[in-house]
């Protein structure tokens, strides 16, 4: 509501700059949904910086004519106002006198204006008060099929890196965090049956103000690799 607020503030005599940081699923949705602001006349411009290669790249890197798809569909509809950079480490922001940011900073010494500015990079778990020993090479808690990493102690959700089909996967998903959290509680109580398994749905609709919307759905499995196996 916070970023509807703002563009809705902008006034048509003074359109404003979208600027939206990350180019995964918050991104892109709020890219596209912002189109309809330039269309309104309320914003000038929309800008995806993304420190990614390609949109989207966590779900979709083994696929990646998807997110060339994609971010092809997104310019035609922006008609010259949207901006896609893609493999952009930001370098910091601009301040006025007043402490508004008004540009953001990339690596390569480009400034990109912003008066509105969204940040979509994810999240990831804070497991830096877990000892080393219980965690794998990018910091998940490393369990077994019942979610145990010791005697009596269970982690699930998005710190868990669990067994899979016989590969180490983490699922950062909500259905995944609510099954993975029941069959850890079962296991406490040595009322598990059967290994843990789970095929999440993926989905999204993007580009909704325009007359060429754009919908996709999709089952996943991800595995402890970079580049998740897409089913």
């Amino acid at each position: 509501m916070a970023i509807v607020k703002a563009m809705e503030a902008g006034q048509k005599q003074n359109p404003q700059s979208l600027v939206v940081i990350g180019g995964g699923y918050i991104g892109v949705e709020v890219a596209s949904a912002a189109l309809g602001w330039i269309s309104d006349g309320l914003l000038e411009k929309v800008t995806i910086i993304n420190m990614d290669k390609m949109l989207m790249q966590r779900v979709f890197s083994s696929a990646p004519e998807f997110p060339t798809f994609i971010e092809d569909r997104l310019k035609e509809q922006g008609k010259g106002k949207l901006e896609i950079l893609n493999g952009c480490p930001i370098k910091g922001f601009e301040k006025d006198i007043l402490g508004k940011v008004i540009s953001v900073e990339l690596a390569n010494e480009r400034s990109i204006p912003a008066d509105i500015i969204v940040l979509g990079m994810g999240a990831k778990a804070n497991t830096t008060f877990m000892p080393d020993k219980v965690k794998d090479a990018r910091g998940y808690i490393k369990v077994d099929s019942s979610f145990s990493f010791a005697p009596d102690a269970y982690a699930f959700g998005d710190c868990a890196s669990f067994p899979l089909d016989g590969k180490p996967s983490v699922l950062e998903h909500v259905a995944h965090a609510r099954a993975s959290a029941k069959h850890a509680a079962l296991s406490a109580m040595g009322k598990t049956k059967g290994a843990y398994t789970l095929l999440p749905f993926f989905y999204s609709r993007i580009l909704e103000y325009t007359d060429a919307p754009l919908i996709w759905n999709m089952w996943v499995t991800w595995t402890f690799s970079p580049h998740p196996n897409l089913q």
